[in-house]
C-alpha cells in the first residue's frame, strides 16, 4: 500500500497505524505462519484497517480501499528478506568504531551488497552480507597483502572510472588526498598512489570525502569531494579516467558550503531521472540540493524523516542503498559515535527513522536510566511500551499485536517531543474520568508534569500536578504512581523520591490532591535507601494491591497489603531464589502481555530486564493447573474446562473488570456484547491462581 505519510499532529497517529498495517501484511504473507497465527494476524490487520478507515476523514486522506482489501485477503507467500532496522548491526553489534564512513558495494559478485566502513584509524573494515542482509565482520580490507591504512579518517568509495569493468577503490583521508587502490579483476587491490587531476595530486583542505557520479549524463563518472571547510570540489572526467579541476559545486549561483566536514552523495530519490545532491556535515544534518534536470542545483533545506529534520548528532556521512530489495533507496548515515543510522524509504521518497534503539531482535537501550510504562493509548487492544530516559524524553515502542516492539521515536505533546528536566518517569492514569489515559511525568527536579489526552491519543501540556493550589514538588527525583489502596473509587498519588521514602497525596474524589503522611509499613515510614521507584500490583492474586519499590542499589523491595491498606515488609523480590539485582536504579513495572504475568525492570544502563518467575518472602508462588479454553480466538461464545472450582474475573486489556463469577466450573462464557480485542481470565481458588488470554474477533 503506497500511501504517503503525514506530518500533522493528527497525521502522526495515521502514520503509526499505517506502519502497523504494512508490517502486519508483511507478516501474513511471509509464508511462515501456522493457520492459527495467520487467523490472528488477519484479525489484527482487519482491526487496524478499521482504525485507519475511522481516522481517514480526520486527517484529510482517503483510503485506497480496494488495494487494501486485496492486501488483507491475499494469501500468496512471497517471502521477502528483511533486516532489523534502526542502527545497522553486524555480529549482533551496532557500533562500528568512531567517525565512520560507510559504503556498500557488491565487490564479490554474489548479488548482494557488502558493507565497507572507513574508520578513524585510517583502515577499512569489511562486513560480508550472507545474502539475507545479515552482516559479519571479516577483518580489514587489504592491498598488497597488508591491511589498507591511509593514516586517519578513511572515507572509501568504489568506482570503475576507466571502463575496465573492475571496481577500483578510492579512499579519502584526513590530510585531504585521495588514495587509489586498483582492482586486478579478482578483488586483489594494489596501491597506486594518489588520484591526480591536471597531472597533480588531487588535494582539498582536509578530511577528503570522495564520491563519483555521472551528473552531466556523458556516460563517465566525475569526481566530487567533500572536505573539512564544507565545500564540494568538482573534478571532471574526460571519459578515460583523466580528471580536471573545475572549482566548487554551485547551487543558486554560489558555492555550496555546509559549514564543516561536507560528505556528498548523489541519488535520484524523487524518480525524475536526474541526480540530486545530499550532503552530510559536522552538525549531523543532511543538506538537500535538488537538480532541475540541467544540473543546476537549488538548496531545499535539510532531509527529513517523520516530518522532522534528520539529525544524527555529529559528522553525518550518508549513503543510499537498496539493501532490502524493495526497489527503492533507503538511507544509511554514519555518525561520530560509530553507528550506522537507518532511515527507511516508503517507496515515495518519504523517510522514516526506524527503531533507533532496535526493539526488534535486540535489547532495548534507552541510553541511560530507563523508567518504563505500558499503556494502550491508541486503543488497538495491545499494550505499547513507553520508556522514560535520563535526558527527559519518553521513547515509544509500538506493539504489533504479537508483542514484537518497534521504536517510533519520542512521545509528543503539542506537536513537539515531550521533554522534562532530566530523568523522566512516565505513568498513565485516568484521573479526570473521561475514559482516556492522561500522562504524568516525574523528573529530577521533583515536579510531576501533566499532559492531557484528547481522547485520540494526542497529548497537550497542562503544567505541573498540584496539591492545595501549588505545584507538587518533592525535592529531587519524582517517581509517581497512582493506585486506589483505600478503595474509595478514586486514584491517590504515591511518589517515590531521591531519599527512599514514598510521599502520599490523597484524591478528594474530584481530582484534587491533598498531601498526607509518608507511606508506612509495619508502623514506620518506608525507606528503601535511595531512589525509591514504586509500583502497585496484585501479584499474589488476593484481590488487593501489594507494593514493590525499586531502589538505587538495583533491588526491589516487596511490601504486602493485608487487604485493609496496611502494609508489611516482605523482603526483596526474588527470581530463581536470588534477590533481583539490575545493577542500579531499579524501576519496576508488571504487565500481562501474553497471558502470563511478567516483571519488567528498567535500570541505570538504559536496559529493560524481564523476569518470568518471581517470588518474595511472604508472597505466594503462582502455580498453574489444567485449564482449557476453546475456540480461541472466539467470535463471542467459548467453552472453559477446568479440573476444579474457581472464582473467575474477566478483564480487558486495560485492566477493566468485565465480569466476575464465583465458584465457576466447566461452562460456556459469552463475550458477544464486548468489542473485539484481547481479554484476560483470572482463575483463582485457595490453591491456584492462573491467568489466561482469549482473543475476541
Amino acid at each position: 500500500m503506497k500511501r504517503k505519510f503525514l506530518f500533522s499532529r493528527k497525521g502522526k497517529q495515521w502514520n503509526k497505524f499505517l506502519r502497523k498495517f504494512k508490517n502486519l501484511y508483511k507478516r501474513i504473507t511471509n509464508g511462515s505462519n501456522t493457520k492459527q497465527q495467520e487467523r490472528r494476524l488477519k484479525a489484527k490487520l482487519n482491526r487496524t484497517y478499521q482504525r485507519l478507515e475511522k481516522m481517514q476523514y480526520r486527517v484529510g486522506v482517503k483510503l485506497a480501499g480496494t488495494a487494501i482489501v486485496i492486501m488483507m485477503l491475499s494469501a500468496t507467500s512471497f517471502a521477502q528478506n528483511t533486516i532489523p532496522l534502526g542502527y545497522l548491526k553486524a555480529d549482533s553489534q551496532e557500533n562500528f568504531g568512531t567517525y565512520i564512513k560507510p559504503s556498500f558495494k557488491d565487490i564479490d559478485g554474489d548479488n548482494d551488497l557488502d558493507l565497507f566502513v572507513g574508520e578513524l584509524n585510517g583502515k577499512i573494515k569489511v562486513f560480508t552480507n550472507d545474502g539475507n542482509n545479515n552482516f559479519t565482520s571479516t577483518g580489514y580490507l587489504q592491498a598488497d597483502g597488508s591491511d589498507i591504512d591511509v593514516g586517519n579518517q578513511s572515507a572509501p568509495v568504489f568506482a570503475d572510472i576507466n571502463g575496465d569493468n573492475n571496481f577500483d577503490l578510492f579512499i579519502g583521508e584526513d590530510s585531504g588526498y585521495i588514495k587509489v587502490f586498483t582492482n586486478d579483476g579478482n578483488n586483489n587491490f594494489t596501491e597506486t598512489g594518489n588520484l591526480q587531476a591536471n597531472n597533480y595530486d588531487v588535494h582539498v583542505s582536509s578530511h577528503s570525502t570522495p564520491i563519483f557520479a555521472d551528473v552531466d549524463g556523458d556516460d563517465d563518472l566525475d569526481l566530487f569531494i567533500g572536505e573539512e571547510t564544507g565545500y564540494v570540489n568538482v573534478f571532471i572526467n574526460d571519459g578515460n579516467g583523466n580528471f580536471t579541476g573545475s572549482g566548487n559545486l554551485l547551487a543558486g549561483g554560489s558555492d555550496i558550503n555546509v559549514g564543516e566536514d561536507s560528505a556528498p552523495v548523489f541519488v535520484d530519490i524523487d524518480g525524475d531521472n536526474d541526480l540530486d545532491l545530499y550532503v552530510g556535515e559536522n552538525s549531523g544534518y543532511i543538506n538537500v540540493f535538488t537538480n532541475d534536470g540541467n544540473n543546476n542545483f537549488t538548496s531545499t533545506g535539510y532531509l527529513q524523516a517523520d516530518g522532522s529534520d534528520i539529525d544524527v548528532g555529529n559528522k553525518s556521512a550518508p549513503v543510499f542503498a537498496d539493501i532490502d530489495g524493495d526497489s527503492d533507496f533507503d538511507l544509511y548515515i554514519g555518525d561520530r559515535y560509530g553507528h550506522v543510522n537507518v532511515f527507511e524509504n516508503d517507496g515515495n521518497g518519504n523517510f522514516t527513522e526506524t527503531d533507533k534503539f532496535n526493539a526488534d531482535n535486540s535489547n532495548i537501550d534507552s541510553g541511560s536510566t530507563s523508567a518504563i510504562a505500558f499503556a494502550d493509548i491508541d486503543e488497538d487492544s495491545d499494550l505499547d511500551l513507553y520508556v522514560g530516559d535520563w535526558y527527559g524524553y519518553i521513547q515509544v515502542f509500538i506493539n504489533d499485536g504479537t508483542n514484537n516492539f518497534t521504536s517510533i521515536g519520542n512521545l509528543q505533546a503539542n506537536g513537539f517531543d515531550i521533554h522534562v528536566d532530566y530523568h523522566s518517569v512516565p505513568v498513565f492514569a485516568d484521573i479526570d474520568g473521561d475514559n482516556d489515559l492522561d500522562l504524568y511525568v516525574g523528573e529530577i527536579a521533583g515536579y510531576i508534569n501533566v499532559f492531557l489526552n484528547d481522547g485520540e491519543g494526542d497529548f497537550t501540556a497542562a503544567g505541573n500536578m498540584q496539591s492545595n493550589g501549588s505545584d507538587i514538588n518533592i525535592g529531587v527525583f519524582s517517581a509517581p504512581v497512582f493506585a486506589d489502596i483505600d478503595e474509595d473509587s478514586d486514584l491517590d498519588l504515591y511518589v517515590g523520591e531521591n531519599y527512599g521514602s514514598i510521599k502520599i497525596f490523597t484524591n478528594d474524589g474530584n481530582g484534587h490532591f491533598i498531601p498526607a503522611e509518608n507511606m508506612q509499613a509495619d508502623g514506620v515510614n518506608i525507606d528503601v535507601g535511595d531512589g525509591s521507584s514504586p509500583i502497585f500490583y496484585d501479584v499474589d492474586g488476593d484481590n488487593d494491591l501489594d507494593l514493590y519499590v525499586g531502589n538505587d542499589l538495583g533491588n526491589i523491595m516487596a511490601f504486602t497489603n493485608d487487604g485493609n491498606g496496611n502494609f508489611s515488609v516482605a523482603g526483596n523480590l526474588q527470581s530463581n531464589g536470588y534477590n533481583i539485582d539490575v545493577g542500579s536504579s531499579a524501576a519496576p513495572t508488571f504487565a500481562n502481555l501474553d497471558g502470563s504475568l511478567k516483571l519488567f525492570v528498567g535500570n541505570q544502563e538504559g536496559n529493560i530486564l524481564v523476569y518470568q518467575e518471581i517470588e518474595a518472602v511472604g508472597i505466594n508462588e503462582i502455580r498453574k493447573t489444567n485449564i482449557s479454553i476453546y475456540p480461541n480466538p472466539t467470535t463471542g461464545i467459548f467453552t472453559v474446562k477446568t479440573e476444579a472450582n474457581f472464582d473467575i474475573t474477566i478483564t480487558n486489556i486495560s485492566g477493566k473488570v468485565i465480569s466476575q463469577i464465583p465458584n465457576f466450573t466447566n461452562s460456556k462464557l459469552d463475550l458477544s456484547n464486548q468489542p473485539n480485542g484481547i481479554y484476560f481470565i483470572k482463575f483463582q481458588n485457595s490453591e491456584f491462581t492462573e491467568t489466561l488470554k482469549i482473543i475476541k474477533q
